[in-house]
């Protein structure tokens, strides 16, 4: 069970990899998002993908629906992520889920009966892995590859061209929004940076997000001197496409976001702005070499709060642009 975002999702696949090699005969089902399912459909990884939200199995209406649908599935082990909350804990003990397994952090948590103490000092991906290990099972970390269909790749190749893109520009991505506001660089910023790639060296920006992000990509859109050399393309496409599209990038720039996590996933280079985020937790996992951290010089940098405790966030504030342009310059 996995219901959280890109990134959480993400690094969740090296463990659901594992379960179906440690039980390649088994009927695996992977209660997952909507996210979830996009990545992990024809992998080969679950016999079955079902899809909720935390929201719906908070609900009265939604727990009892799902209460109803694993009471019927007649499963022999739950197996969740180390975020996994407590609602979603007591749905599978009702459930009459003989074994499950997982973290000590959930308010809920002594609902399992194969518990992991939560900690903080190594990697989400790794700590996942760990309730395999719990369970006596070997787990090694598995780089999952992302199967794209040829006709996302020639969707993007469209939407590339109706931009007027060619084949000889110079692309560099960038990703403005983060679905927590702490982890967000000021827009001021990714416009001034911007407008400097394009002056400097006559590349063109393709901006991504997700729909709920539109609004942030037009409000930069609007502080971009050179528009044409700007291309807003986010909301247009499904995370497989933005995969694909990211490939056809020279590098990311991005805030801590499920896009940077995508990045790291295809091997594509990153320049990515950290503030209260952990980096230990939930910095790159594969190619480190490729990908550029910066942080301002604070000591509560990483702090992991998602209210900041000095009421500043001078942590994303202090990251300069000539910080970003001097690591753009270095992967270059």
């Amino acid at each position: 069970m996995d219901l959280n975002l890109l990134g959480d999702t993400i690094v969740f696949l090296p463990t659901l990899i594992n379960v179906r090699k440690i039980w390649p005969d088994a009927q695996i089902t992977y209660l997952t998002s909507a996210v979830g399912k996009e990545i992990t459909e024809n992998l080969n990884l679950a016999n079955h993908i079902l899809v909720s939200s935390h929201q719906e199995i908070k609900s009265i209406l939604g727990f009892i629906r799902w209460w109803r649908r694993l009471c019927q599935e007649n499963f022999d082990i739950a197996i969740t992520s180390c975020d996994t909350p407590s609602a979603e804990i007591m749905l599978l003990f009702l459930s009459g889920i003989p074994l499950r397994a997982g973290f000590t952090n959930a308010r809920l948590s002594r609902f399992y009966n194969k518990r992991v103490a939560y900690t903080l000092d190594c990697h989400q991906g790794e700590l996942n892995l760990r309730i395999l290990r719990r369970l006596g099972q070997p787990a090694e970390f598995i780089r999952p590859e992302l199967k794209i269909s040829e006709s996302d790749k020639k969707y993007v190749d469209d939407l590339l061209a109706e931009k007027n893109v060619k084949s000889t520009d110079l692309l560099i991505a960038v990703h403005p929004g983060s679905a927590r506001l702490y982890q967000r660089w000021p827009l001021e910023n990714f416009a001034a940076l911007t407008n400097i790639l394009i002056n400097k060296y006559q590349v063109k920006i393709i901006c991504l997000g997700n729909k709920p992000e539109q609004n942030l990509a037009a409000e930069l859109h609007k502080l971009i001197k050179n528009k044409t050399s700007f291309i807003d393309l986010s909301g247009r496409t499904t995370v497989k496409q933005a995969a694909y599209l990211l490939t056809r990038a020279k590098f990311l720039i991005c805030n801590n976001s499920g896009l940077m996590h995508l990045a790291f996933l295809m091997g594509v280079p990153s320049i990515s702005l950290w503030g209260a985020t952990s980096l230990t937790r939930w910095g790159p996992l594969w190619d480190k070499e490729k990908h550029s951290i910066i942080r301002a010089d604070l000591d509560c940098v990483g702090c992991g709060e998602i209210k900041c405790p000095r009421g500043t966030l001078d942590c994303m504030k202090r990251i300069t642009v000539a910080m970003v342009v001097k690591a753009v310059e270095n992967l270059k």
